[in-house]
């Protein structure tokens, strides 16, 4: 039955580092919602390049009204929220969107492209937390390293329940 099959029997399905960049813990981030996991569980992204893609395969459920935060729907049902730069709400910042809501995406497509020099000259921090929206369903894995580019793999998701 292929990759689907696998997911659906637990063995997981790698989430890939949305742009280049250092990865962080969201218990560190500046931004409480995120710190204190309120929009779920997950990892940070310290970007380095402007370039961002798609951590998995899936549907796109929303593309935030800012453009800044895209949210997309796994094949294991994951609800994968991308927030691309942070202390940024009421700062112009030039976000290009290469997708739309009910989209179906590739892991590893572009997805957005922002221009990270003015994100940071605004005043905005260049980070990125990928947090799983329904992470109660749900097992993360520790990333294996530090330093990523974009497309790496970063945090492997397994479903708690049995199908």
């Amino acid at each position: 039955m292929g990759i689907l099959s696998d997911i659906l029997k637990g063995k997981g399905e790698t989430l890939l580092a949305p742009a280049d960049g250092i990865l962080l813990s969201v218990e560190e981030l500046p931004d409480q919602t995120y710190a204190n996991g309120l929009l779920g569980e997950g990892i940070a992204l310290q970007m380095k390049s402007g370039t961002i893609v798609s951590p998995a395969t899936g549907k796109v459920t929303l593309v935030m009204h800012t453009g800044r935060a895209i949210c997309i729907r796994t094949e294991s049902e994951a609800e994968v929220i991308l927030h691309v730069g942070l202390d940024v709400a009421e700062k112009e910042i030039p976000y290009e969107i290469f997708v739309e809501q009910g989209q179906e995406i590739e892991a590893g497509d572009v997805i957005m492209q922002v221009d990270l020099e003015k994100l940071v000259a605004s005043g905005g921090l260049p980070i990125i937390p990928v947090v799983i929206a329904n992470s109660e369903k749900f097992t993360l894995s520790e990333p294996e390293e530090e330093v990523v580019k974009a497309g790496d793999p970063i945090l492997v998701v397994k479903r708690n329940n049995k199908i």
